[in-house]
């Protein structure tokens, strides 16, 4: 066959990344969610988001990594793309979108055992506020997320035979001097008002969840972000959710948070909180010398660096939820 002759022929060319990797939640949900059900163009535009999220994700580290190279090549090849596509496809199930701040933070590092890397969607606290949402045995109205601070005025109404709702008092008469936190509460309306909920936390429960996050140097330099992060999800946890509205994905998505959180638990406290977060990358070169069981203090610092994004974001939602007002009953 001549030279010309092969140039005629059709050419086959190599799938791009985002092209592969939404083939693969294509029929990681047929095959492990819907049974054979066509993915919907809402789903597909999600993982499409998904992909984005990732890709910045890998790009910004990969840079941070080579600061002096002119153009950043994301290895995608080295990506752990049927465990990912798994993840995804329970993510999207969920309406979680990467774009959105706070749904997901993607979390890359090297599997010893593969020599490919993973790539952990952890569950932001505005993610976990929307699917709890969505999953609720009664319809909520909205959620109201609030820190105390020692100069503000807050009270309880209890549910009583002379109040039919619970609920609450709050002023700030002192915005710009509010003074230390001294706890903090979550709100949740529902459509049936007597079914209101008020959860409270002092500071005592945030000490336990200080302690229990084993990231104590980490609480001390946010302790603002981390207690009102703690406060959403805290008050989630008291949403009583429909038996017929969970589902495979749920459960896939709270036992890889319970994993990814046990994998991070070990890091040392300098790796916790570097002096500018910003700065920490992840390796994505592939080389397959790299062995090691567990994640690498650079890696778990990684992981603290998310939390620490979306702990700031969380404080600029604070802020703005401040200037709500109760629920006015």
């Amino acid at each position: 066959m001549s030279t010309n002759e092969s140039k005629n022929l059709p050419q086959k060319h190599e799938e791009t990344p985002s092209v592969r990797f939404l083939n693969m939640v294509i029929r990681e949900y047929q095959g492990a969610v819907s049974d054979g059900i066509e993915m919907s163009p809402y789903h597909r535009k999600l993982a499409q988001h998904l992909f984005v999220k990732i890709d910045m994700a890998l790009k910004e580290a990969e840079q941070r990594r080579n600061p002096d190279k002119q153009k950043t090549r994301v290895t995608w090849q080295y990506v752990n793309m049927p465990k990912l596509a798994l993840d995804a496809v329970h993510a999207v199930e969920l309406g979680l979108d990467g774009l959105i701040p706070n749904h997901l933070w993607p979390i890359a590092y090297k599997n010893g055992r593969t020599g490919l890397y993973d790539i952990d969607l952890r569950v932001g606290y505005a993610g976990k506020d929307y699917y709890y949402r969505k999953m609720s045995l009664y319809p909520i109205v909205d959620i109201i997320y609030e820190l105390v601070h020692e100069k503000d005025r807050f009270t309880v109404v209890k549910k009583s035979i002379n109040e039919g709702v619970e609920s609450y008092n709050f002023e700030i008469p002192q915005p710009f001097d509010r003074g230390a936190v001294v706890g903090g509460f979550g709100y949740i309306m529902y459509q049936n008002s007597s079914m209101n909920k008020l959860v409270i936390l002092t500071e005592a429960d945030f000490a336990k969840a200080k302690s229990a996050a084993k990231s104590g140097d980490f609480w001390s330099k946010h302790p603002e972000e981390m207690k009102y992060k703690t406060i959403v999800h805290r008050t989630i946890k008291s949403i009583v959710l429909d038996p017929k509205k969970i589902n495979e994905s749920f459960a896939h998505v709270e036992s890889n948070e319970l994993l990814s959180y046990d994998q991070s638990a070990e890091a040392a406290a300098e790796a916790e909180i570097n002096a500018n977060a910003n700065t920490l990358t992840i390796d994505i070169t592939p080389e397959n010398q790299q062995q090691g069981d567990g994640l690498s203090d650079e890696e778990k610092a990684e992981i603290l660096a998310q939390e620490a994004r979306e702990a700031q974001e969380a404080q600029r939602l604070k802020e703005q939820e401040s200037t709500r007002p109760g629920p006015g009953f």
